[in-house]
């Protein structure tokens, strides 16, 4: 004689998603202290004879100084430092730091998630104004949205010529709202890195500036 029952199973696997940030990567995933040649200056216009991107030489595309040599504080990990600016009176200055920040973001979710990017902590005239300041992020080889990116590092040599506080005629402009930086990332890792830009206005406002630059990943 034999007899069977059965009893049912079930579970219900919930979407996940992570999201880690690094900066001055020189690898996947790896954060080091920055190099020499990590911020450039734009060349042109000329800036003068002051010290435009934390001692760069001005007016020399692809001058470099070294993050956090000019002031505001040494180098610090998850802390992207473009020191001591000097704008110019008439012209708008650019300050890039290559492999400034990478994204690495991991999700099971087939859909596809968003990455975005907000800035808060900024100062006054930040994305508005003539004399203001603006961050721009600028992908370093091409992020995919149907299938997995891997890390790549920067090829750039030198800032890019920007004259704009409100927006970035390359990359992403990183607003006081959230700016979508990637769309569907789809069920696989996407590894985003990339360069940074400062834009400032002729005759930018004097000030220490501590900003907060948060990324977010959202179920689409």
């Amino acid at each position: 004689m034999a007899a069977t029952g059965t009893v049912t199973v079930k579970w219900n696997t919930q979407k996940s998603a992570a999201i880690t940030l690094y900066t001055q990567t020189t690898a996947s995933q790896v954060s080091a202290a920055p190099a020499a040649t990590d911020i450039y200056q734009n060349g042109s216009p000329s800036l003068g004879s002051g010290a435009a991107c934390n001692n760069a030489a001005a007016g020399v595309a692809g001058a470099a100084g070294k993050d956090g040599s000019g002031g505001n504080g040494a180098w610090a990990a998850l802390t992207v430092n473009f020191g001591n600016v000097t704008p110019d009176g008439v012209n708008y200055t650019n300050c890039l730091e290559t492999n400034a920040v990478e994204a690495y973001v991991t999700t099971n979710d087939t859909a596809g998630v968003s990455v975005q990017a907000a800035i808060t902590g900024t100062p006054v005239g930040y994305d508005t104004a003539t004399n203001g300041s603006l961050i721009c992020i600028l992908p370093n080889g091409t992020w995919n949205t149907g299938s997995a990116t891997a890390w790549t590092t920067s090829a750039r040599a030198a800032a890019i010529q920007m004259g704009s506080t409100t927006a970035c005629s390359s990359g992403t402009a990183i607003t006081a709202v959230n700016s979508t930086l990637l769309n569907s990332t789809v069920a696989a890792t996407q590894d985003l890195n990339s360069d940074m830009q400062l834009n400032l206005g002729p005759n930018s406002t004097v000030g220490s500036v501590t900003a907060t630059l948060t990324y977010t990943v959202t179920a689409n």
